[in-house]
């Protein structure tokens, strides 16, 4: 009984969907996978740099690599990589699966992180794939979207 029961526990272990990450120690240059849309299955991100912000906590600057967004001003008419988007800690954390490494980001991350500073940029709160997302419909809004007021 107790080998049945062991084998059916490892069966539903296996069967398991994806999980987030355990909690550890975020870093510089960590390469993981994470939750991504249908659409970017197989993007995945590097931390570029990590903030403490009063009244926000930890910000996670990543590097978002192999997405799928349409763009008609990008080469071949599709961007695959998104050179910097800031998330709070909690976002961050509940969108990766697993630590696969160590990379550089991207050679714009800097510019991109730069120009968050200067403006005093906002953070996502929201995990990596709806932010991705969001992105997406700003570039590519439905066509009977209304334009932004004035």
């Amino acid at each position: 009984m107790t080998r049945l029961v062991l084998a059916l526990a490892a069966a539903l272990w296996a069967a398991a969907p994806d999980q987030p990450a355990a909690p550890t120690e975020l870093a510089v240059g960590q390469h993981w996978t994470y939750q991504t849309r249908p659409e970017d299955a197989g993007s995945t991100l590097v931390i570029g740099k990590i903030d403490e912000v009063p009244e926000i906590g930890k910000v996670i600057h990543v590097h978002v690599i192999d997405v799928n967004i349409p763009n008609s001003k990008a080469p071949g008419g599709m961007s695959h990589t998104i050179s910097h988007m800031p998330f709070t800690e909690d976002a961050f954390r509940a969108s990766i699966k697993s630590l696969i490494g160590t990379a550089p980001a991207d050679g714009r991350f800097d510019a991109g992180y730069d120009a968050w500073k200067k403006a005093k940029g906002g953070v996502f709160t929201v995990p990596v794939s709806q932010a991705v997302d969001a992105m997406d419909k700003t570039i590519n809004p439905p066509p009977d979207a209304k334009p932004p007021a004035k």
